[in-house]
């Protein structure tokens, strides 16, 4: 458990809504405590912004008094937004459910077996599409199919029904994708595949745990219901102050610097470019015929672009915003 715990708290970025940044050029004068007038910038995004001077000061207002902002006033600002934002993703979600569905729908089920727990016998195909769509289904205890029960406790209006395929059977043992060890802890998800997911309990709390990321590290997604996502931030941070680490809350580190600094590239970063002039040629089939082809293969004899990365002194302060024009 502390292994998962650790592994995953180490790899955690603040999960929050990708907000907008502020918009850049922004200025205004403000007034200190002390008299003292300072040019500053609105920096930060929707959910959290302050103020910066040209020599990288922050500054907030406190009850109509303009004062420098700490790195400790600033992460409870962060934190304060977030948990407003996590109220009003609950707010929504509440109104979304009260809303309910209706129409006709489709889903999809994947059957899943494992070398150590195959599906037994008769357990086919066939019986779990009975299972899910027939309608009045009644055999092997059942009384009505799944899609049933959203009939019924919508009053008709809204049906569900499913694709149903597999089964898939996994390359590892069930215990890989989410059981426990001999010991009774959990088994490490050091191994867990690109995309893949697996349960996990972190304390006492069931969580989802997803091996994804943007950052170019072995980064992991935590999922949780609502109510529990306050105690999964804070035994993750604990975790990572105990081994010297720190919560990192600036949008723009997380979101572009880190991911640049590992090569990556965002789909603004690729406003206006063709394949060609950002790397991703390869991915073009140009031995097929498909629209925009004639435009796509001129930019790549007469480039109007080159995607090229710049590195800055570790002493900058430079703040770079989306196509902002830089000068060197």
């Amino acid at each position: 458990m502390k292994k998962t715990l650790l592994t995953a708290a180490l790899t955690l970025a603040t999960v929050a809504t990708m907000a907008v940044p502020a918009k850049r050029g922004q200025w205004r004068t403000v007034t200190l405590s002390d008299g003292q007038a300072v040019r500053v910038e609105l920096r930060g995004d929707e959910f959290n912004h302050y103020w910066q001077a040209a020599d990288g000061t922050r500054y907030v207002e406190n009850d109509g008094v303009w004062q420098k902002a700490s790195a400790q006033t600033l992460m409870g600002m962060r934190r304060g937004a977030a948990r407003r934002n996590t109220a009003n993703i609950r707010q929504l979600a509440t109104r979304r459910r009260a809303q309910g569905y209706t129409g006709n729908k489709k889903g999809l089920i994947i059957l899943v077996d494992f070398p150590d727990k195959p599906f037994k016998a008769g357990h086919t195909q066939a019986l779990f599409n009975q299972i899910a769509n027939e309608k009045g289904y009644s055999e092997n205890g059942f009384k009505g199919s799944v899609s049933d029960y959203f009939s019924a406790q919508s009053n008709g209006l809204f049906n569900l029904s499913f694709d149903v395929v597999g089964p898939v059977r996994m390359s590892k043992n069930s215990t890989y994708y989410g059981g426990t060890s001999k010991n009774g802890d959990d088994e490490p998800v050091d191994e867990l595949k690109r995309f893949g997911i697996c349960q996990r309990k972190l304390g006492d709390i069931p969580v989802y745990i997803h091996r994804s990321g943007f950052t170019g590290e072995n980064g992991y997604e935590i999922y949780s219901a609502f109510d529990k996502s306050e105690e999964i931030h804070d035994a993750a941070l604990k975790a990572v102050e105990a081994v010297g680490g720190r919560e990192l809350q600036t949008l723009e580190v997380y979101v572009r610097s880190i991911p640049m600094e590992k090569g990556f590239a965002l789909k603004q970063d690729f406003k206006h470019l063709s394949p060609y002039e950002c790397g991703l040629g390869w991915a073009v089939a140009a031995d097929k015929d498909f629209i925009g082809k004639e435009a796509a293969l001129a930019r790549k004899e007469h480039p109007k672009y080159r995607m090229v990365g710049l590195e800055f002194s570790r002493e900058s302060t430079e703040d770079i915003s989306i196509w902002e024009r830089v000068y060197w």
